[in-house]
Protein backbone atom coordinates (compact mmCIF):
# COMPACT_ATOMS: atom_id res chain seq x y z
CA UNK A 1 0.00 0.00 0.00
CA UNK A 2 2.66 2.50 0.89
CA UNK A 3 3.99 1.94 -2.58
CA UNK A 4 0.71 3.05 -4.40
CA UNK A 5 1.07 5.44 -7.07
CA UNK A 6 -1.70 8.16 -5.49
CA UNK A 7 -1.00 7.32 -1.94
CA UNK A 8 2.80 6.61 -1.23
CA UNK A 9 5.52 9.55 -1.49
CA UNK A 10 7.10 10.15 -5.47
CA UNK A 11 9.18 8.79 -7.02
CA UNK A 12 9.09 5.95 -4.19
CA UNK A 13 5.80 4.25 -5.87
CA UNK A 14 5.30 2.28 -7.95
CA UNK A 15 3.37 2.75 -11.88
CA UNK A 16 -0.21 1.81 -10.39
CA UNK A 17 -2.91 1.84 -7.88
CA UNK A 18 -2.63 -1.14 -5.62
CA UNK A 19 -5.66 -0.28 -2.83
CA UNK A 20 -8.97 -2.03 -2.57
CA UNK A 21 -10.25 0.66 -5.29
CA UNK A 22 -7.94 -0.94 -7.80
CA UNK A 23 -10.19 -4.07 -7.78
CA UNK A 24 -12.92 -2.18 -8.58
CA UNK A 25 -11.94 -0.69 -11.88
CA UNK A 26 -9.54 -3.00 -12.70
CA UNK A 27 -11.41 -6.40 -12.31
CA UNK A 28 -14.92 -4.55 -13.05
CA UNK A 29 -16.09 -6.02 -9.55
CA UNK A 30 -19.07 -3.34 -8.39
CA UNK A 31 -17.79 -2.31 -4.72
CA UNK A 32 -21.14 -3.27 -3.25
CA UNK A 33 -20.02 -6.94 -4.06
CA UNK A 34 -16.78 -6.84 -1.38
CA UNK A 35 -18.06 -7.92 1.97
CA UNK A 36 -14.76 -8.50 3.54
CA UNK A 37 -11.13 -6.54 3.02
CA UNK A 38 -8.10 -8.44 4.16
CA UNK A 39 -5.12 -6.82 5.02
CA UNK A 40 -1.99 -8.89 5.25
CA UNK A 41 -0.01 -7.52 7.74
CA UNK A 42 4.02 -8.51 8.42
CA UNK A 43 4.57 -8.70 11.76
CA UNK A 44 7.79 -6.37 11.15
CA UNK A 45 8.62 -4.20 8.06
CA UNK A 46 11.25 -5.07 4.95
CA UNK A 47 11.84 -2.73 1.73
CA UNK A 48 14.19 -3.59 -1.15
CA UNK A 49 15.55 -0.33 -2.41
CA UNK A 50 15.10 3.87 -1.71
CA UNK A 51 12.60 5.29 -0.15
CA UNK A 52 11.43 6.39 3.55
CA UNK A 53 11.35 3.63 6.11
CA UNK A 54 11.27 5.51 9.65
CA UNK A 55 11.49 2.22 11.69
CA UNK A 56 14.78 1.39 9.63
CA UNK A 57 17.13 -0.76 12.35
CA UNK A 58 21.31 -0.94 11.47
CA UNK A 59 22.40 -3.24 14.10
CA UNK A 60 22.00 -7.01 14.72
CA UNK A 61 18.47 -6.97 15.50
CA UNK A 62 17.79 -6.52 11.99
CA UNK A 63 20.96 -8.76 10.51
CA UNK A 64 18.64 -11.95 12.52
CA UNK A 65 15.07 -10.56 11.05
CA UNK A 66 16.51 -10.82 7.65
CA UNK A 67 18.30 -13.86 8.32
CA UNK A 68 15.49 -15.89 9.57
CA UNK A 69 12.61 -14.06 7.31
CA UNK A 70 15.03 -14.96 4.69
CA UNK A 71 14.38 -11.21 3.55
CA UNK A 72 16.41 -10.93 0.12
CA UNK A 73 15.10 -10.59 -3.32
CA UNK A 74 13.45 -12.89 -4.96
CA UNK A 75 15.30 -12.43 -8.14
CA UNK A 76 18.69 -10.12 -7.25
CA UNK A 77 19.43 -11.66 -3.58
CA UNK A 78 19.01 -7.78 -2.71
CA UNK A 79 19.16 -7.81 1.03
CA UNK A 80 16.04 -6.04 2.17
CA UNK A 81 15.81 -3.22 4.96
CA UNK A 82 14.33 -4.54 8.00
CA UNK A 83 11.87 -2.20 10.70
CA UNK A 84 9.72 -2.70 13.51
CA UNK A 85 6.13 -2.68 12.66
CA UNK A 86 4.82 0.51 11.36
CA UNK A 87 0.92 0.80 13.05
CA UNK A 88 0.71 4.36 11.75
CA UNK A 89 1.02 3.55 8.58
CA UNK A 90 -0.76 0.41 8.78
CA UNK A 91 -3.73 2.12 10.23
CA UNK A 92 -3.35 4.78 7.67
CA UNK A 93 -3.48 2.43 4.34
CA UNK A 94 -6.08 0.26 6.11
CA UNK A 95 -8.49 3.25 6.76
CA UNK A 96 -7.95 4.07 2.83
CA UNK A 97 -8.95 0.75 1.63
CA UNK A 98 -11.42 0.26 4.49
CA UNK A 99 -10.23 -3.18 5.98
CA UNK A 100 -12.39 -5.04 8.08
CA UNK A 101 -9.86 -7.83 8.98
CA UNK A 102 -6.19 -8.36 9.12
CA UNK A 103 -3.76 -11.44 8.71
CA UNK A 104 -0.69 -11.46 10.69
CA UNK A 105 2.49 -13.14 9.33
CA UNK A 106 5.86 -14.00 9.80
CA UNK A 107 5.07 -13.25 14.08
CA UNK A 108 7.53 -16.63 14.32
CA UNK A 109 10.27 -14.17 12.69
CA UNK A 110 10.40 -12.53 15.90
CA UNK A 111 10.70 -15.40 18.47
CA UNK A 112 13.90 -14.87 20.54
CA UNK A 113 13.91 -11.01 20.66
CA UNK A 114 14.14 -9.43 23.85
CA UNK A 115 12.44 -6.86 23.28
CA UNK A 116 10.34 -5.98 20.17
CA UNK A 117 8.97 -2.43 19.62
CA UNK A 118 6.02 -0.73 17.64
CA UNK A 119 5.67 2.62 15.98
CA UNK A 120 2.16 4.25 17.39
CA UNK A 121 2.96 7.58 15.48
CA UNK A 122 5.90 10.05 14.69
CA UNK A 123 7.67 13.43 15.69
CA UNK A 124 8.80 16.02 13.15
CA UNK A 125 10.99 18.90 14.15
CA UNK A 126 9.79 18.41 17.78
CA UNK A 127 6.21 18.27 16.91
CA UNK A 128 3.67 15.17 16.37
CA UNK A 129 2.40 14.45 12.78
CA UNK A 130 0.11 12.02 11.18
CA UNK A 131 1.20 10.05 8.33
CA UNK A 132 -1.43 11.76 6.24
CA UNK A 133 0.28 14.92 6.71
CA UNK A 134 3.47 13.81 5.44
CA UNK A 135 5.07 14.45 1.81
CA UNK A 136 8.58 12.72 0.93
CA UNK A 137 10.69 15.18 2.59
CA UNK A 138 8.65 14.74 5.92
CA UNK A 139 8.97 10.97 6.06
CA UNK A 140 12.51 11.20 5.22
CA UNK A 141 12.88 12.75 8.89
CA UNK A 142 10.04 11.47 10.90
CA UNK A 143 11.10 10.25 14.15
CA UNK A 144 9.48 7.05 15.78
CA UNK A 145 7.33 7.16 18.88
CA UNK A 146 7.67 3.66 20.21
CA UNK A 147 5.59 1.40 22.10
CA UNK A 148 8.17 -1.22 23.82
CA UNK A 149 7.07 -4.99 24.25
CA UNK A 150 8.55 -8.02 26.09
CA UNK A 151 9.40 -10.13 23.86
CA UNK A 152 9.31 -14.41 23.78
CA UNK A 153 11.51 -17.01 23.03
CA UNK A 154 9.74 -20.14 22.38
CA UNK A 155 9.40 -21.80 19.30
CA UNK A 156 5.53 -20.80 18.17
CA UNK A 157 5.67 -22.75 14.34
CA UNK A 158 3.59 -25.55 15.94
CA UNK A 159 1.27 -23.87 17.78
CA UNK A 160 -2.73 -23.74 16.40
CA UNK A 161 -4.88 -21.79 19.27
CA UNK A 162 -3.96 -18.43 19.79
CA UNK A 163 -4.86 -18.70 23.86
CA UNK A 164 -1.50 -21.64 23.34
CA UNK A 165 0.53 -18.88 22.48
CA UNK A 166 3.06 -17.50 24.82
CA UNK A 167 1.63 -14.22 26.59
CA UNK A 168 3.82 -11.64 25.61
CA UNK A 169 3.05 -13.14 21.99
CA UNK A 170 -0.80 -12.93 22.59
CA UNK A 171 -0.18 -9.17 24.40
CA UNK A 172 1.42 -8.09 21.06
CA UNK A 173 -1.44 -9.10 18.69
CA UNK A 174 -3.86 -8.05 21.05
CA UNK A 175 -2.37 -4.19 20.70
CA UNK A 176 -2.11 -4.18 16.89
CA UNK A 177 -5.96 -5.14 17.47
CA UNK A 178 -6.76 -2.47 19.79
CA UNK A 179 -4.72 0.37 18.44
CA UNK A 180 -5.64 -0.50 14.97
CA UNK A 181 -9.63 -0.80 16.01
CA UNK A 182 -9.62 -3.93 13.23
CA UNK A 183 -10.15 -8.06 14.04
CA UNK A 184 -7.03 -10.03 13.74
CA UNK A 185 -8.66 -12.87 12.34
CA UNK A 186 -5.52 -14.92 11.58
CA UNK A 187 -1.77 -14.95 12.78
CA UNK A 188 0.90 -17.18 10.68
CA UNK A 189 2.95 -18.59 12.72
CA UNK A 190 5.41 -20.40 10.36
CA UNK A 191 5.56 -20.90 6.37
CA UNK A 192 3.80 -24.07 6.23
CA UNK A 193 0.80 -23.70 4.45
CA UNK A 194 -1.64 -24.67 7.80
CA UNK A 195 0.95 -22.83 10.44
CA UNK A 196 -2.05 -19.84 11.08
CA UNK A 197 -4.25 -19.56 13.89
CA UNK A 198 -7.52 -18.83 12.95
CA UNK A 199 -9.66 -16.48 15.56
Amino acid sequence: MMLDVDFSPYPFSTGSNVTTGAVNTGCGIPVNKIDNIWAVVKAYLSRVGGGPLPTELFNKTADDIREKGHEYGTTTGRPRRIGWLDLEAVKYTTALAGVNKIAITKIDILSGINEIKVCVGYKYKGNKISMSSCGYLEMAKLQPIYKNFSGWNEDITGIRKFSKLPKNCQTYVKFIEKFLGIKVAIVSVGPERNANIFR
